[in-house]
């Protein structure tokens, strides 16, 4: 029997079924719950869209949670997965289409870079709410 401690995982598949195994972060459960009850608050007539990584556990852990509560403030929803990483004009075009206002990304900072980045090249300038980015 060995105690573990994480200060960085946040998938609840870390500690499942372990009783020696603690995370000292946030879970992604909890991540994509407490930022859509957050919006709903603080920004309630907010047109969202979600650009997610669909190869990656912590992302998709966190937009599954993130869209049952956000419900239908969601207009759009646009994946990426590791190799399409490099342009999102596809899914930036798509959201600011739909009227998004506020882009949540549930991902990490090296792709959300990019998309910052290439939305200000193409003018468009919604709310960009993450989780820990």
């Amino acid at each position: 029997r060995l105690f573990m401690l994480t200060p960085s995982a946040s998938s609840t598949d870390v500690t499942e079924g372990k009783d020696m195994m603690f995370q000292v972060c946030f879970t992604d459960p909890g991540q994509g719950t407490t930022s859509a009850s957050y919006i709903k608050d603080n920004m309630p007539e907010s047109k969202i869209a979600i650009i997610y990584r669909n190869d990656d556990a912590y992302s998709q852990g966190i937009r599954d949670t993130f869209a049952a509560e956000a419900g239908d403030m969601i207009v759009y929803e646009g994946t990426f997965t590791e190799a399409t990483s490099t342009d999102f004009s596809v899914q930036l075009t798509a959201a600011q289409a739909a009227g998004a206002d506020l882009v949540f990304l549930p991902i990490y900072y090296q792709p959300a870079s990019v998309i910052l980045a290439q939305a200000k090249q193409m003018g468009y300038a919604p709310t960009f709410f993450g989780g820990r980015l």
